[in-house]
């Protein structure tokens, strides 16, 4: 599919090189297009979406798309919030990048400066859903070693919850001896801790 769609808005952007919607499409279909390598497809798909200007109405969009792929196939954190930033001069009330903005800041071990992010992505999140926010704060400020772990795990090295039994899975590494047993053994503390104090 990805190849296909690749190949069909390249070709359609020889003919229509500023046309924002196939550039976003094209830079979309490189990233995930997994028989390019990485070396390639993310400058090619960077270029693609340095195509879009910030004066269209698609910008925001692409400058999002920007930070996953700098982030998620470059991880490139720094660079990633810098089209964060772009995204919300465009658009300061677009709750997808003051998400990206709270979790590249609790990536980068800034979660002091987090809670404007945060309070936007709780103003923005449909009344029913904000208690998924809410634990995200709440774990990203007490136990900030899990706050990231949606965010590392699609970066491909993380600590990620479990089935039940609920316990801690290091995806990259075995089990790392006594200090790797005893970091398991506190966040597993600390989860617990959490759990206990929402009841």
């Amino acid at each position: 599919l990805w190849p296909e769609a690749h190949a069909a808005a390249a070709r359609y952007l020889l003919l229509h090189p500023r046309d924002a919607a196939a550039n976003l499409l094209c830079a979309e279909a490189l990233s995930k297009d997994e028989a390019i390598p990485i070396e390639v497809r993310v400058p090619d798909a960077l270029e693609r979406l340095g195509a879009v200007p910030d004066t269209a109405p698609e910008a925001a969009e692409a400058r999002k798309a920007e930070a996953r792929v700098l982030l998620f196939l470059w991880r490139d954190a720094f660079s990633a919030e810098r089209a964060v930033k772009r995204a919300l001069a465009i658009d300061p009330g677009d709750v997808e990048a003051h998400f990206l903005a709270w979790k590249l800041r609790n990536l980068t071990r800034r979660h002091e400066d987090a809670e404007p992010h945060f309070l936007a992505v709780l103003e923005g999140t449909p009344p029913a859903e904000r208690g998924g926010v809410l634990r995200d704060w709440y774990f990203s400020q007490f136990y900030p070693v899990t706050s990231t772990t949606d965010v590392d795990g699609l970066m491909g090295s993380a600590l990620v919850w479990g089935t039940e039994p609920p316990e801690l899975v290091l995806i990259h590494g075995g089990a790392g001896g006594e200090a790797e047993r005893a970091k398991k053994e506190d966040l597993i503390k600390g989860r617990d801790e959490a759990i206990k104090a929402r009841h």
